[in-house]
């Protein structure tokens, strides 16, 4: 990890293997759950990247993927992933994913493949990129400038996304 990079801006969480853990020993069913709704699982970039603040940031809340179709290799990876999904059902639960549809992180692989798919606008926040008001542009910023947003206008990334997440399914 970047020595510069506050632990708390770090990957902080569990992993498959803890979820995985507690539906086996029947946490999840003396609780009374028949769902779970796992944050995005999808792989995010390594690295730490500079927040607005001047601080370092990574990935760990899931919201930067690179890969719609690789789970994140620091939670397990898509095996481990696929043993809670199976172990749930098993159970009789079923699993929610939390898909991250707005935004992707620079290095994801609909950027390498198609660039133009992930042109740099403005900074959500910044001089003449409010939220709101005149200078207001809440449907082109974008949380930072390695996070580019998608525009759904073009045909071509709907059909992209909608292939990605129904080949999860």
């Amino acid at each position: 990890a970047d020595p510069a990079l506050d632990n708390m801006a770090a990957y902080q969480g569990g992993d498959f293997g803890g979820v995985l853990a507690a539906i086996e020993s029947d946490y999840f069913e003396d609780l009374g759950v028949n769902i779970l709704w796992l944050s995005p699982t999808y792989e995010n970039p390594a690295g730490a990247y500079g927040g607005r603040d001047g601080s370092l940031y990574t990935g760990y809340h899931g919201y930067w993927p690179v890969d719609p179709l690789k789970a994140e290799s620091s939670f397990g990876g898509d095996e481990a992933l696929l043993k809670v999904v199976e172990a749930a059902h098993a159970r009789g639960m079923r699993v929610i994913f939390d898909i991250v549809l707005n935004h992707v992180h620079e290095d994801h692989i609909y950027c390498q493949e198609s660039p133009d798919w992930c042109s740099q606008t403005c900074v959500c926040g910044t001089q003449d990129c409010d939220w709101e008001g005149p200078n207001g542009r809440p449907l082109d910023c974008q949380f930072a400038p390695y996070l580019p947003d998608l525009n759904y206008r073009n045909p071509a990334i709907v059909d992209r996304v909608l292939t990605d997440v129904l080949a999860l399914m």
